[in-house]
């Protein structure tokens, strides 16, 4: 059920794939080479040794923090979660800590997020977050707000979960991207 589920998000956002109707350079870089980069990073396959009970879904976007991690390295970025289950933290931070062991990264419960403003008052303009289970009633209406909300200038809905970018020297553009 959950290939065809799969097939189905697929088919439905395929004019999404690999950046196209993207017109910022910036972005589209973005998008190509760190959300949709299907070339296999140097960490996979002994991170799929470490962790054979993983999910696909759940794999396929571990890699993608992977790849963050990897293309932010210091930078600051936050990942809002609902997943309490220390299991779950604890694979995803490893994931994270493999590509870049000095990565400014911090998890967040996604139910006890608020302010977005009073959040990004902390960090710089080039801080990033990714909110994750923007298709459950309440994620989607926490979505919603985010992209709304006047601090963010960027961001990509990648189905399972969305990307949130801040600069404000980028106008505020919503893009629905096919991971």
């Amino acid at each position: 059920m959950t290939n065809l589920l799969g097939l189905f998000v697929w088919l439905r956002r395929f004019s999404h794939s690999r950046g196209f109707g993207i017109q910022s350079p910036s972005v589209y870089h973005y998008v190509r080479y760190v959300v949709n980069e299907h070339y296999p990073y140097y960490a996979y396959s002994e991170l799929k040794k470490r962790f054979p009970h993983l999910k696909s879904t759940e794999r396929k976007q571990f890699e993608l923090y992977f790849r963050i991690s990897n293309e932010r390295q210091t930078q600051p970025w936050v990942i809002l979660t609902n997943h309490s289950s220390s299991d779950y933290q604890d694979v995803m931070l490893t994931y994270i800590r493999c590509a870049s062991a000095n990565t400014n990264v911090m998890v967040e419960d996604g139910d006890t997020f608020v302010n977005l403003s009073q959040w990004c008052a902390q960090f710089s303009s080039d801080a990033l977050l990714v909110v994750e289970d923007i298709r459950s009633k309440k994620g989607r209406e926490r979505w919603l707000q985010i992209q709304e909300d006047d601090a963010t200038s960027v961001t990509l809905d990648l189905y399972y979960c969305g990307i949130v970018f801040f600069d404000k020297n980028r106008p505020k553009s919503n893009y629905i991207i096919n991971f």
